[in-house]
């Protein structure tokens, strides 16, 4: 169950080295917005990605609801390399804003909660990182306690992507082709 009294981070990462380029934090329920205008939360100038392209909800923490992402974006947005259009967030992970595009990582943490006095309470149990997994099926890609990620995800380098040789004609077969178009050698 996420805690109404979140920090929600996000990093853009220089792709494909990974190491941190520009960060925000956000530690309100609201709205936050990315994508290429001005008046979003976060604003990513790069051509792939949508003046409005992607918002992350705050969901109903009452009913165990937590952070949700929803595309807006006409280039995609890929959670963790899945395209979604609307998917609910684990604790940290990956967004990346079209297929090719900028990737930010996330990450969602607890915030101790505040008393009445504007004091932040102690001794309170409030870290979502204690979570023991446990209950989850073997086949679970996600905690359903806390959200997290259960197994690894490889993430290929751009350029590893090969195509499927089964769509692909010998050489020898496109060389008679042209030979008994062409009349011979």
């Amino acid at each position: 169950m996420s805690n109404p009294n979140s920090l929600v981070t996000l990093t853009l990462l220089d792709f494909p080295a990974d190491t941190p380029l520009e960060q925000w934090s956000f530690d309100r329920r609201a709205v936050i917005r990315v994508g290429r205008a001005a008046d979003n939360d976060v604003v990513i100038d790069h051509e792939l990605v949508s003046r409005y392209h992607v918002e992350l909800l705050p969901g109903n923490f009452a009913q165990g609801e937590g952070w949700q992402v929803v595309n807006q974006g006409v280039n995609g947005t890929f959670l963790n390399d899945v395209l979604v259009s609307r998917a609910a967030l684990p604790r940290e992970g990956l967004l990346q804003l079209a297929k090719e595009g900028p990737v930010l990582q996330f990450r969602i943490s607890a915030l101790a909660p505040v008393t009445s006095t504007g004091t932040v309470a102690q001794n309170v149990d409030f870290d979502s990182t204690k979570c023991g997994h446990g209950g989850n099926a073997p086949n679970n890609l996600f905690c359903i306690h806390c959200g997290e990620l259960l197994v690894p995800v490889h993430r290929p380098h751009r350029g590893d992507f090969e195509p499927h040789r089964a769509h692909r004609r010998p050489q020898a077969h496109r060389l008679r082709r042209h030979q008994a178009r062409d009349g011979g050698l």
